[in-house]
């Protein structure tokens, strides 16, 4: 069992939109996976309620628990996706403890990318301590200005954390799927769908060819 979480201390970044989207590209590749809402206000749950999903698994733990709670999960799971809370700092804590891999969504500008420097921090930290997580920014609402890419990714190389190739643009069917409770896979706009499946794709080759970078990774 393989657990990502989903971190950004930076509001507005994507997590949450991030989150449900890559469970189900996930999903696409044959991944049994289960999303853990971590936010008091329950915008998951919110989501997944209005959505009324039948192929979705969804459990809260909202308590700064969840590198212990994250054991009780059944272990029929391949995937465990933590969608982060932003603005606490015990459960970040806590989430980045129980995890494997951390994927940092962040707009591809310098200061929101310079914004997310006290979950790097973190990460840093829990890497010197314990060889883990892997970690990896993730662009979300590219513009399409290329030169806003290769700054965004100079910014990333100062700061030591790899950036994922495949990004998010900023297309309104990530919005309305969020709002209607959907994913952009309900949509007929397979731009959105494919740039999903991209992300999944490199979290795959993560996870299957990259020992190394999860070393540690078994549960016991």
């Amino acid at each position: 069992m393989i657990v990502i979480a989903i971190l950004n201390t930076k509001g507005g970044s994507g997590k949450t939109t991030l989150s449900i989207n890559l469970m189900r590209a996930l999903q696409y590749l044959n991944y049994k996976v289960i999303l853990v809402d971590t936010d008091p206000q329950g915008t998951l749950r919110n989501w997944h309620a209005s959505g009324g999903h039948t192929l979705v698994n969804l459990i809260a733990m909202d308590r700064p628990t969840i590198d212990k709670n994250i054991h009780a999960i059944n272990n029929e799971f391949d995937i465990v996706l933590i969608d982060g809370a932003a603005s606490n700092h015990d459960l970040m804590r806590s989430a980045l403890k129980a995890a494997d891999i951390v994927l940092v969504p962040t707009k591809p500008t310098e200061p929101d990318i310079w914004g997310s420097s006290p979950v790097i921090e973190l990460i840093k930290e829990r890497q010197d301590f314990v060889g883990k997580p892997y970690a990896s920014f993730v662009i979300t609402c590219r513009n399409g200005k290329a030169k806003d890419q290769i700054a965004a990714r100079e910014a990333m190389n100062e700061i030591g954390i790899p950036c994922l190739d495949g990004m998010t643009t900023n297309l309104v069917v990530y919005h309305r799927g969020f709002s209607t409770g959907k994913t952009v896979f309900d949509s007929t706009d397979d731009k959105a769908s494919k740039e999903m499946m991209a992300i999944a794709n490199e979290i795959r080759e993560i996870i299957e060819n990259g020992e190394n970078k999860l070393a540690g990774t078994a549960r016991k």
